[in-house]
């Protein structure tokens, strides 16, 4: 851990990090043996081991709902590559006094962790995880949590309930930031690590990663249901065309797990022209998934799958079946999108930990993320609707503005 990282914050991870067995201490062997077990797989990094041990009679037995839902959620945070000490560090710890552009640094070390395959999802079943154990009921996770975790119900909570709170708020940077990665595609690495851009991550020299053009450029056609396609960016002496289309022979792809569909989707491709500097190479073409709906948005897509999204590809081939992957929900009956990943973590659930933090810190965090969303409108400042003020004051970003972020 970073040496540097705050007193305050030390306490913290002190206070947190015995929490995730507490529910499964008790008197009873079957409960020693369940939280012996489970801390054992924990510690060896046998995720799905530890999942499975969760469930079995003996914990069912001998640990509380709510501890095992509380486990659960550390097990899928896990098995998602995450450490907890390392995102204490980077969401709770200050900026570094000679630390450039602080916002999108933050950003981007959150994009770095959680490197394991389907680390998105396993997010989402933690977030899940986590509303369990505020109620008994189904739901969605993010709004019950809201609800429990308000300044005026969260001394009405048990100690479990609180880290259930501030677990689900700590974590909700982390998707945002992930979900943001995955968008970037192949050139993600290179926006993370603040790379020289080259005809590899910039093929048409516009001065912005492709993966950020080809979303920015896909999010211009949500809405446009009678449009076949329109340029982006323009062709000239300087840059090279950028463009979307639909595909005349494919207007939706039905998505599915287990049997059970999850996604209706519209594709659209997104072709990039070499620009001056990269003359000779093949354009670039890339694929974007938008969902329909009252609300429409973009799919986040983790990897390439054929329609049953466990059956995986190598590379996007819509004329072989294969496509970007689309990601199912906790439930399996919805799909992650830009609105619930990026807009919502940042927006509302980000701040379930704040009133679980100590004063300074909570201060501290609040302005952090204040902030970031700030930054986040900055390069949409003008258009329409794509940022508004909450109630209290607080930034509100909209998809609009991710449209604007993404082509800077």
């Amino acid at each position: 851990m970073n040496r540097f990282i705050q007193p305050a914050v030390r306490w913290l991870l002190i206070g947190t990090l015995p929490m995730l067995l507490i529910a499964c201490h008790s008197s009873q062997p079957g409960a020693q043996a369940c939280a012996h077990e489970v801390s054992r797989s924990m510690d060896t990094g046998q995720w799905q081991q530890a999942l499975e041990q969760i469930d079995s009679p003996e914990c069912r037995r001998g640990m509380s709902q709510e501890g095992r839902a509380l486990n659960r959620a550390a097990a899928y945070i896990g098995r998602a590559g995450y450490e907890l000490t390392d995102l204490i560090e980077v969401v709770l710890s200050e900026p570094l006094p000679d630390e450039d552009n602080p916002d999108l640094r933050f950003i981007r070390r959150l994009g770095s962790l959680g490197v394991s395959p389907g680390a998105l999802r396993d997010l989402d079943l933690s977030l899940l995880s986590h509303q369990s154990v505020v109620s008994k009921n189904n739901g969605d996770g993010a709004s019950l949590l809201q609800q429990a975790c308000l300044p005026g119900n969260i001394d009405q909570l048990s100690d479990t309930e609180k880290d259930a709170c501030f677990l689900a708020g700590l974590f909700a940077p982390a998707r945002f930031a992930k979900a943001l990665t995955l968008m970037l595609g192949q050139e993600a690495p290179a926006w993370q690590d603040d790379d020289a851009l080259t005809c590899e991550t910039d093929l048409n020299n516009s001065g912005v990663i492709d993966g950020a053009q080809v979303t920015a450029c896909a999010l211009t056609a949500i809405g446009e249901d009678n449009s076949t396609g329109d340029v982006c960016v323009p062709g000239s002496s300087v840059t090279g065309e950028v463009r979307w289309e639909r595909l005349t022979d494919v207007s939706e792809v039905q998505f599915e797990i287990d049997g059970q569909v999850f996604g209706a989707l519209s594709p659209v491709r997104v072709i990039i022209e070499p620009g001056p500097a990269c003359t000779g190479r093949e354009s670039r073409v890339r694929y974007r998934f938008i969902v329909p709906g009252s609300d429409p948005s973009m799919a986040v897509t983790d990897g390439y799958c054929r329609r049953d999204v466990r059956d995986r590809c190598s590379a996007a081939a819509p004329g072989s079946g294969c496509w970007p992957c689309p990601i199912p929900r906790a439930d399996g009956t919805d799909l992650l999108t830009l609105s619930n990943t990026l807009l919502s973590p940042l927006n509302r659930e980000a701040e379930l930990m704040l009133f679980v933090l100590p004063n300074v810190e909570s201060d501290r965090v609040a302005q952090r993320l204040e902030s970031t969303r700030q930054s986040l409108c900055e390069p949409a400042e003008g258009t329409p609707e794509a940022c508004d003020l909450r109630e209290d004051g607080a930034t509100l970003v909209r998809q609009s503005a991710l449209e604007a972020y993404f082509e800077q």
